[in-house]
Order: C-alpha cells, then structure tokens, then sequence
C-alpha cells in the first residue's frame, strides 16, 4: 500500500552541478557560480531528448542532499521511528510551468529499507505555488501541509524588500570598503581606526547600499574597543561624496569623518576620478541588479536553498536583464521585455518549459499532403481577423508542470475546426494524447503532426471534461470509443515560409497548429514582438501553440503600421496578453511560418 503526503514549504531549487550532454558538460564553480566546461563519460541515448523534456541532476549534489534532508525533518516530525537517507538512486529537473524536480531515494527506518519517490512542483509566480509530493511503498497515510503565511509567520528569505539582513562577516565587498574608508574618521590621533575582528555585517537595500558592520576596532597603541560602522556607499557618485561613513564606538564615542580642504588646481585626465567612473558606473548596475533581484524574490516568493544557490541564480538574473535590455533595444515591434517568473532561467532550463519535439525526418518519411489554399485575392482578405471573437477558441489552458505544448496546439486546432464545422465549441482531452499517443513523448515533448495522426488512429479525441488534465503520463490509455466527440482523418500541411497562405488558411477554415522560437516568450509582457532575427532564428523551433488571428497595429502620429499574428499559447492567462502573443506578420518572425500544419475532420 502506499503513503503519500503532500508538504508546501521552502524548497531548494535543485540545479545540477554536473549536467551532461555527450561527451560535454557544465560544472557550475563553487566559489563563485560561474558555468565552466569540462568533460563527461559520454551518455547513451534511445532516442534523443526533446525540449520539455527533463535533465538528470548530479545525485551526489550536496543541494539535493540537503533538500531530501529538510523534507525527511517534516516527515519525521510525524513518524515514529525516523527515516534516514540511505542512497539517492535518481534525481532530474525539469522546467515546465514552473519548475519539476523529481527524485527517488532509499531511506532506512530501523533495519527496514523503504524506497520513495520525491516530486517537487515549484510555481513561482503563484503564492502558495511549492509543493512537495513523496509516495513510498509502506502501510501508512500521511498529508501535511504548509502553516499559512500571515504576517507573523516568515521564514528564511522571506524577509522584507529594503530590510537589513545579515550577510557573511568574510564578505570581501564590504571588508575592502571598510578598509578603503575607514582611514577617512576623524578619530582624534594621527593614528587611523583599524578593524581588528566582526560580530556582524547587515546589509540594507536603500538609494544605494547601506552596510552596518558591528565589531572590534582599534587606534594605535590603545585598548580595542567595540564600535558600529554605517556606510552609506552610492557608487554612481564619483569620489568621496559616494560612501559616507560613520562610527558609534562604546562610551558613546562618535566618529565622523574628516574635514578635508578641497584644491583648487584643476583635475588632470589621469585623476582618479576620471579612473574611477567606468568602475562607478558598474557598481551602480550591479545595485540596481541587486535591487530588481531583491523585488523578484519577494514577488515570485522564490527561495533558495543556500547562499550558492541564490548567487547562482542572481547571476543569471542579472545575464537575463541583460537579455531584457538587447531585447528591448533592439525590438522592432511595439512589445515590451521584463522581468517574468521566467527571469532567474538559463535558456537551457526555460526551453525544457517548452515541449516541441524537433526530430529529424528521414527518406522513408512520407510527406504530409500541403493543405489546399484559397484562391483569395490579398486585397479581399479582412484587415482583421480574430477566431477569439467568432466563438472558435476555447479559454486559455495551462500546461502545468509537464511538456506537452504539442498537445494544447493539436487540441486548440480542432477545438476551432469542430466549433466553425458544428457551431458548437467543446474543450477536448490533452490528456488523451498524453496517455494514448505513442508516437509522441507525453510530457517529454512532442510533434504536432505525429499527434495528429495519432488521434486518427486512436478513434478520436474526449472532451476535457470526460477526460480531466493531469499534468502527467498515467499508466494505461483510458480513451473510451463511445465517448469520443471529434474525429480526424488526416493533416495537412502549410507552404512553409509562407505567411499570405497561412492568412487565407486561417480566414477559410479555421486556427493552424504552428511551431514557433519561444525565445522573445521568455520576457514578453505585452505589444507587438519583433525581435531582431539575430535573438529569434526560425531554424531553432521549440514551442508548438494556435494561431487563431491577425491585425494591424496603427500608428499615426509615426505614420507606421504594424501587421502582427495573434497566437495562443498555453501558459496560463497571466503570461502576456492575457495568455496571448502578438508577433509580427511579414517576415517570418521567430519562424512562425515554419511550421504550420491543421487536422482534417471527418
């Protein structure tokens, strides 16, 4: 019989230090977070690995040790007698609607040995989103779950943004900008106050950075003595007038800083004020990364397992602003990029939220027949047009924590051709081809047409309803002939690279299955995305969603207009627009016109 409990709480967010591929892998630097290449012992693959898909985590990682050991103390708070970790035989992450880590351990209770499986689902953008999942084979049944967040109740890294918190005493940032000003006090001798040891750094985040450094000191040849130095650094602010400093010494001794004469000769080029600006203006970057990070945290409610951890993913942070200004500088569109729950991503983990399976074709492929496009005349084609507001599109959906975009675009597909066909519109199974198709991978990632076809050979497609979403393969298809609703009978395909035969697809027959670079997805809050071909080739497809519409955004005072697409996606309705995207029309952007393809109905 097996226990499971489900626990919602502060969970590590596992990232592999060792992540192979090949005969390649990253090591992730202890000290500092940096990725560095070195090699692996190649790893054989059945079939090769589709975005959405998940990565196998390094077992011997000390983070998935230390999060299997913060789990087992709630579990142990309630069983008797405690489980211990014996051997963690698997662990993998995969990023999806959020991010999945999934493990399976042998633990010990007493002599007995037990084997469990852990599942973590984390969610960043949803307040009570973290969730841990752990079913093992034993007798008993166990739910705990998460004390509620009130007000009184926080835990570590859910301080508050602009709080002081406490750093490391060993934080070489804030030992050197001690030592470099600490000479500056006015402490009465000719002798400059030295720093002789640290009880305690904080660091508070306000217009620049606040540090707090409570420890012993001394001066010359007299006795050491406690004292709380305040340094208030403002780096954008060249010379002295950037770190102001003081100091509350026991006794009530206060030390402030020099008065100095300013000279009155003019500044050579070789100043150390001209020196110091490209390093003034880093530093300011570097605080204003730190403060956006701090705003992230606090509104995603993301939490890191230790000081590594969140190091590593303030790095990447600050590389995805980076990504976030290119794309922004460079967007030829309307769109505007920032900050998403997506932000603390490398492109390596936000493509495994996609779910696209990119296979190779081979000779013995027979192609799929090219759709038959409408003889229309450009010209007789509507300005506009919007499948949403004719009643041939279901509500925005969500994937979950699986990678099945693939599903949701054949779904959505003939959802829209049943709706048009009948005039009745019906949400179908995504769950169906997760369990029934066995072409493509489930939540591994998948191909459009292949499920397709799929859903000819299986009988038809359930509603949703009938045949509810869970985010996972189960063990056996429960299609059920009698309650199919909608059959299919082939598909076909689109002229690739041709968007005029896509725009007159779509106005005669209905929402088109296509395959699209989610690259600019990443950080799309809203507008129409044109990003630079550069930052979104359309040789690299990786998410599958419907296209269900298309218009023209008009801009008078500029005398510029602006065709875009508009597309479903699969993310839920508070990624972009409500759950959509608009991309530019007209040159095959991100390549939208790749790939293109819609079910036939019987």
């Amino acid at each position: 019989m097996k226990w499971t409990f489900v626990i919602t709480l502060f969970v590590i967010s596992i990232i592999s230090r060792i992540s192979c591929d090949s005969e390649d892998c990253h090591n992730i630097n202890e000290a500092d977070g940096e990725l560095t290449k070195s090699q692996c012992a190649p790893i054989n693959r059945s079939r090769r690995q589709a975005p959405g898909g998940p990565l196998q985590l390094n077992v011997d990682d000390e983070d998935v040790k230390l999060f299997l050991n913060e789990a087992l103390t709630e579990v142990n708070a309630s069983e008797e007698p405690d489980y211990s970790i014996k051997e963690i035989t698997e662990a993998t992450s995969q990023v999806v609607a959020g991010r999945l880590v999934k493990f399976t351990v042998k633990l010990l209770s007493g002599e007995n040995e037990v084997e469990c499986k852990f599942e973590v689902w984390e969610r960043v953008w949803l307040e009570d989103g973290r969730e841990v999942k752990i079913n093992c084979d034993n007798e008993k049944h166990y739910k705990l779950k998460q004390k509620p967040q009130g007000k009184k109740v926080r835990e570590r890294r859910d301080t508050l943004v602009g709080a002081p918190a406490e750093i490391d005493n060993n934080d070489e940032k804030v030992l050197s900008l001690l030592s470099t000003n600490l000479k500056r006090l006015d402490t009465g001798s000719d002798s400059a106050l030295e720093l002789v040891s640290v009880d305690k750094i904080t660091r508070q985040i306000v217009s620049g950075l606040s540090y707090k450094v409570k420890g012993t000191f001394k001066n010359g040849e007299l006795t050491p003595y406690a004292c709380t130095i305040d340094i208030w650094n403002r780096p954008w602010i060249e010379g002295d007038d950037g770190t102001q400093i003081k100091a509350e010494c026991e006794n009530g001794v206060r030390l402030k800083t020099k008065r100095v004469k300013r000279s009155i000769r003019p500044m050579s080029p070789h100043h150390h004020k001209f020196h110091s600006k490209e390093t003034s203006e880093l530093k300011a970057r570097e605080i204003k990364s730190e403060v956006l990070f701090e705003n992230f945290v606090k509104k995603y409610h993301r939490r890191y397992g230790n000081d590594l951890e969140h190091k590593m993913r303030h790095r990447i942070f600050r590389k995805n602003l980076h990504k976030i200004d290119m794309l922004n500088k460079h967007e030829m569109g309307t769109a505007k990029y920032g900050i998403t729950p997506f932000a603390d991503l490398t492109e390596k983990e936000y493509l495994h939220k996609t779910g696209l399976l990119m296979r190779e074709r081979h000779e013995n492929d027979l192609p799929n027949p090219l759709a038959e496009i409408p003889d229309i005349d450009v010209k007789d084609l509507p300005t506009e047009f919007d499948w949403t507001e004719k009643g041939a599109v279901t509500s925005v959906k969500n994937q979950g924590n699986c990678g099945s975009c693939w599903s949701f675009s054949v779904t959505g597909n003939i959802e829209g051709l049943h709706a048009i066909k009948t005039g009745k519109l019906e949400a179908y199974s995504e769950q169906e081809l997760l369990d029934c198709d066995t072409t493509d991978n489930a939540c591994n990632g998948g191909y459009m047409d292949d499920a397709f076809k799929a859903i000819e050979k299986i009988g038809g497609l359930e509603l949703e309803d009938q045949y509810p979403y869970k985010a996972k393969k189960q063990k056996k298809c429960l299609f059920n002939s009698t309650l199919s609703h909608v059959k299919v009978k082939g598909v076909v395909d689109m002229p690739k690279a041709d968007e005029i035969a896509m725009q007159k697809y779509l106005v005669a027959n209905g929402p088109i299955s296509i395959g699209i670079n989610a690259a600019a997805m990443q950080f799309y809050r809203g507008g129409v995305s044109h990003p630079w071909k550069i930052l979104c080739r359309k040789s690299d497809l990786d998410h599958g969603v419907l296209l269900v519409g298309y218009g023209i955004k008009s801009y008078p005072m500029f005398n510029k207009t602006l065709p875009y697409w508009k597309i479903k996606n699969s993310w839920g309705p508070k990624w972009g627009e409500q759950g959509f995207y608009r991309i530019y029309r007209g040159d095959n952007s991100c390549g939208v016109a790749e790939m293109a393809s819609s079910a036939v109905l019987e």
